[in-house]
This record gives structure tokens, sequence and C-alpha cells, in this order.
């Protein structure tokens, strides 16, 4: 087989001709310089060389000028194959130097195996070079070998310097970019042991650069537990938050993530917060990735006040809708307590229907005061204020309190020994104990201790700073704690919501809670809950402490329908409710009144024009169709100014008030009427003299 000896000192090169020499079929040799060269060829002559020309210890011309001088080896073909020595000039002295061939890198392949073909078939054929003679063209030869060394050497210490030189600016660049790489890091450092945030430089490695000490407010650990130990992360961050979070840090590490996030950590304490993440890759001039600098910020106070916000606009929705059905109710109540009323009058005490009218009447009353519940909880309730002894409430609630609770509930009170006094309605008072009270009841039913506190306390900055809310002041505190059930967080978050219950179908309206929030937030108070599951509930409410004022005149009772005097004018009745309507005529023409009726606003304007001069007095709802009573009564007051009205609501006069649809000089009256209440009213308005 024929042997191919290979001398380069680039190992890529001599690979890649080993490859493909021997992929032709023939046997190599290979070395890295032209002394090795030699000794090979000594020891075991080839059948042909193809050596490169710059190489170590021995380079190309020097081989090839030995080679052909050796008697052992001059007949064998030697194949100049370079890179560097490319010009014709060197192509002349390798020839001169008895080279049989000289090639340029890179070459073809298959004209490399066929230039090799040649020369291997020339040398076989002995038509090959003829060894060259020693002659006095030697002294030339190596002059021209040593200008072509001294002119290769020169070319290289010229590129040598331009590298150095180009990397010498590098690391010039280099240094500078570290330099301010570090001073931006002293900066940050500055900037970020100082801020409220908890501050982070994290490595491409996932390992803590720097960690700020603010971390140990928010997390409960101490900056340094994360550099020592960079898995603290992972063991702090909520088990149902991890992935997300692990998602979002693969997103920044392959430099596609948007660099925030919201997620849960577990404080030291066993508490929880809520953290908003912020974090951007970060890079050095020339793009190399440094690492991940961040923001944690604890919103935990925030997302609570959220939650409030939340609720507040959930509980205004609902109190919207309460409001519009108490409205509609009241007139429904109207048609009943009024029929039920005529009813009466016009049964015998002896007769056996009168016992059911009257619980028609009770249970119509019933309804009034749920209705008023709604107004309540909607904050529509028109409520009259005065200054009350909340302790003074509270004992003289304590009796009925027990009557709801049973004999197995306890009831403890604490009341403040000063006098606490509170500008509010004593009725709606009694009415939060009543529903905390039964609430209380419900949450312990093998038994149990119901305590009621009160206390003074003033709202400051410390306070708000604690808690979260408040107004600066003195207030006064009512407490009413149980200890039953209690109850989780999700019911806790949703007890103020009306008609949410845990109690089974029919045993519960879930309005209880919901009217005791109505009315304390109808009070510009505040009210808390305090819950643990089987460890009980205390509510702790909060109302403006007031001064004492001195206490009003019992009012005088109102009178009888049997008491209201005969009648003898015309009234104009106009409402969109038929059966209202109707009701009203049959109070009025019972005492001896005339009446004309209107559908709605327009039609009472047009009722009245046809009938002005023997009207003497207008009774309009405030919310009709095409007019509303407003309207109609400033039309029929521009036609009669001297003309008396009565207007009438399903809503509060406060409301009706604060909606515009009440003109001066205009009076009203609140649904459901009461037929004494009403009569007396309007006879009150004809004596009236303007």
């Amino acid at each position: 087989m024929t042997r191919i000896l290979v001398a380069d000192d680039n190992s890529q090169s001599r690979y890649l001709l080993e490859v493909l020499l021997k992929g032709s079929g023939y046997e190599v040799s290979l070395v890295s310089n032209g002394a090795e060269a030699l000794d090979a060829a000594l020891a075991s002559p080839p059948d042909l060389v193809i050596s490169d020309l710059l190489m170590p210890v021995k380079d190309g011309f020097t081989l090839c000028h030995e080679w052909k001088s050796h008697e052992r080896l001059k007949t064998i073909p030697f194949i100049v194959y370079t890179a560097t020595y490319t010009e014709q000039k060197d192509e002349e002295l390798a020839l001169s130097f008895g080279a049989d061939r000289f090639v340029r890198k890179p070459q073809e392949p298959d004209l490399l195996m066929q230039i090799i073909s040649d020369v291997l078939s020339m040398s076989r054929a002995g038509t090959a070079k003829k060894p060259r003679n020693a002659a006095p063209e030697e002294a030339e030869r190596l002059k021209k070998y040593s200008e072509a060394l001294f002119r290769k050497l020169e070319r290289k210490m010229s590129e040598l310097e331009a590298k150095n030189q180009s990397l010498e600016r590098t690391i010039a660049e280099r240094l500078r970019s570290e330099e301010a790489l570090k001073a931006s890091e002293a900066e940050y450092r500055i900037v970020a042991d100082n801020t409220y945030s908890w501050e982070f430089w994290r490595n491409p490695d996932g390992g803590f650069r720097y960690v700020s000490p603010s971390c140990q407010r928010i997390t409960g650990h101490d900056c340094r537990d994360f550099v020592l130990d960079p898995e603290l992360v992972q063991r702090i961050i909520h088990p149902d938050d991890w992935p997300r979070f692990k998602a979002h840090v693969n997103s920044i590490e392959s430099l596609k993530g948007e660099g925030n996030l919201e997620f849960r950590i577990l404080h030291a304490d066993g508490s929880q917060r809520c953290i908003a993440h912020d974090c951007l890759p970060v890079f050095d001039e020339s793009g190399l990735w440094l690492g991940t600098r961040g923001s944690n910020r604890d919103i935990t106070e925030q997302k609570r006040l959220e939650a409030q916000l939340h609720h507040a606009q959930r509980m205004e929705a609902v109190g919207q809708l309460a409001g519009g059905i108490a409205h509609d109710f009241n007139n429904i109540l109207t048609a009943i307590l009024g029929y039920t009323n005529i009813l009466q009058t016009k049964t015998r005490y002896d007769d056996p229907l009168r016992g059911y009218l009257e619980q028609i009447v009770s249970a119509a009353e019933r309804a009034s005061n749920l209705t008023n519940s709604l107004l309540t909880f909607s904050r529509k309730q028109e409520v009259k204020l005065r200054s009350v002894n909340l302790n003074d409430l509270i004992r003289n609630a304590e009796k009925f309190l027990r009557g709801i609770i049973g004999e197995g509930i306890q009831v403890r009170t604490a009341l403040s020994p000063e006098a606490i006094f509170i500008h509010a309605d004593s009725g709606q008072i009694e009415q939060v104990l009543m529903n905390l009270a039964t609430n209380a009841r419900d949450a312990m039913p093998a038994g149990g201790i119901l305590s009621i506190e009160t206390d003074l306390l003033e709202i400051d900055n410390e306070y708000i700073r604690m808690h979260g809310y408040g107004t600066y002041g003195r207030y006064a505190m009512l407490s009413v704690s149980d200890n039953g059930v209690g109850m989780n967080e999700k019911t806790r978050e949703r007890i103020f919501e009306p008609f949410f219950t845990t109690k089974e179908a029919g045993k519960g309206t879930g309005l209880g809670l919901s009217i005791v929030y109505g009315i304390v937030k109808q009070y510009n108070g505040y009210i808390n809950v305090y819950c643990e599951q089987g460890r009980g509930t205390t509510f702790r409410l909060l109302f403006k402490a007031t001064e004492a004022e001195p206490a009003e005149q019992e009012k005088k009772a109102e009178p009888t329908i049997g008491s209201a005097r005969i009648g003898g004018e015309t009234i104009l009745i106009a409402d969109d409710d038929a059966a209202i309507r109707h009701l009203l005529e049959i109070y009025l023409t019972e005492l001896n009144y005339q009446v004309v009726l209107a559908e709605d606003g327009q039609d009472a304007v047009e009722k009245f024009r046809s009938n002005a001069n023997s009207i003497d007095l207008v009774v309009m709802d405030t919310i009709m169709p095409k007019k509303n009573g407003k309207e109609a009564a400033l039309e029929i007051k521009a036609m009669k100014p001297d003309m008396k009205f009565l207007l009438l609501s399903g809503y509060p006069s406060n409301i009706v008030q604060g909606q515009g649809l009440l003109a001066e000089g205009i009076e009203f009256i609140l649904k459901p009427l009461r037929p004494s209440q009403f009569v007396e009213r309007v006879r009150a308005i004809l004596d009236r003299t303007l």
C-alpha cells in the first residue's frame, strides 16, 4: 500500500488530510514539524511527503532542502501544501529547493487527490523531477529563502502587533466595563440598602450576589440567609404559587419574560404576605448576561384595602337594589294596610273575622319593619339621631337579649365605668345588638358565653398605621364576642354580604349582619371581625363619641282616624299605582271629600287645568311616568300659585330631597300610609293659611 507522510503543525489540517488520504486507500503517517518528518522518513522512507512550509523546529523550506540533499530521500516526491507562503516568489523558491509540486491551501479535495496521483505516477514512471545538484546556485537559493522567511516573519509580526493592539483595546474596554459595573453595583447597593422594598441581584447560576437588608422586614429572614442558601426562596414562596414563580424565573433566564409577577410568601412568623415582584436581565456592553436585578414589594395591605373597596362596591350595588325593592314594597304595604284598615272599620269588634284582619295588619307591620331594615342596609333610611348613652342602651337591651339567645347561653357585660355617648338612633343600636346576639346564639348550639363590652379609645396616627383604617378622633367601642364554633377565612370574607348564610334553607335570611354593616356605615363608623374556627368570634364596632345632650321630650301619640275632622274640599289624587289611587279615594270620600283621580304626572296637570277652580289640594306620588311629582307641581303652581301640595314616596325625604324631587313649599309623607296619619296630614294642610 502506498504510504504518504504528512508534516503540518496544525492538527486540524493533519486530520483533514488523513481522512481524505485514507478514504482514497493510502496509508498515512502524521508529524507536526520538519525535524519529525526527517526522522520518520529516515527510519521508514514513505512513497510521498506532503509538507506545510511554516512549521516550528524545522520549517518546510529547510525540510525540502535537506530532503532533496539526502541520498536516501532525494528521489521521493515532495509536495508543498501551504496557506502562508502563497506568493509567486515563494513557489519559485520551493521549486528551486527541489519540491515536485507547490499547492496552495485550501484546495478542492478532488483536485488535490489528482495532483497526488499524478506526482506518484510520474515517480513510478521515472519522469519525476530530477534531484537538484548542489551547484553554485545554492547561495542564491539560501538568500531567497532568508528573504522569504524575513518577509513572512515581518508580516506575522505585523499581524501579531495588530492583534495585540486589538486585544489591548478589548481588555481596556472590559476593564472600563468592569469598573463601570462596580460603580453601578456600589450605587445600587447604596440605594437598595436604604429602600423599603426587598432588592436583589441574582447571578446566572441562581445564587445571590446581593440581597437588601429590608428583606428581613418582609420575610422575617436575614439577607445573609438568602446569599448562603439560595433555596430559601423556594421554601418561603407559597406552594400554590411556586409553579408560576418558577415558570417566571425560567422566562427571565431565557430573556423572554415580562419581569413582573404577584405571589404569596410565608413569613417566618407563619403569616402570609403578598409580594409584587419586578425583575429584568442585566447585560454588559458586549451583551454578556450578568444575571437579574429585581425588587419585591410587600403589597399585603394594598391587597387588603382593594378587597375592602371591592366589598364596599358590591355592598353599594346590592344596597341600590335593596332600596329599590323597599320603595316598591312600601307601595304594596300601603295597599295591604289601607284596605285592611277599611275592613276593620266596617267590622264589629265581636266579629270572628276581625281576628284574621288583625293578623294581616301584624304581618304587614312586620313586613314594614323588614322594609325599614332594607332601607337601613342601603343607607337610605331616614333616622332622627340624638345623643344616647351606649351603656344605658345595653343595660336596657340586656333583658330582651336574654330572651332571644335562650337559657343555655350566659350574657356577660363589661361596660366602661365612664358614660359613653354616641349620636345615634337608639332603635337601630338595639337592632345591631339583637342581630349580633342572634348570630352568636346560632354559633353556640350547645351553649356558651356571650360577652358585651364597651370602652372609649382614641384613633391617632399609630392606630391608623397598625390597623390600616380610621379617622382621627375619640370613638366609642362596642365589642360583642362568643366562644362558639367560629368560622373559616372564606366565610369571614362574606359574612356582610346580603343574603349570604351558612344556615340551612328556611332557617336564615342572610340579612342580619348586612343590616349591622349598613347601620354602622350609616353612622360613618367601623366594623371588624376577629375569628378562629373552633374558638369563637368577636365583632368590634366603633362609633364616633359625642357629648351628652338634653333628652328630647316625648312625642304626642298619633291621632286615630276617628278623631279626623270631616271635610268638604276637593282633592286631586295622582298615582301610577291604581291600588293606591283607589285606596286614597276611599279614605277621602268616606270623610266627605270630593276626589279627582289622575294616573300619572301629565294626566294630573290636565285634570287640574280642567278643574282648577274647584281643587283645594293636590296629592301626588313623587315618581310617576311622563312627569314626576315635582314637575307636575311646578306646572300646576304656574296656573295657581297658592295651590297646596302633598307628595308621597316609598323613599324617605332625605333621598327624595337629595335627588331634587322636592320643590320649596311642597310637603312630603312617607309610605306605607296609615289611614289616620294620612287624613290628619291632609286636614292639617287644608287648614293651614298661606
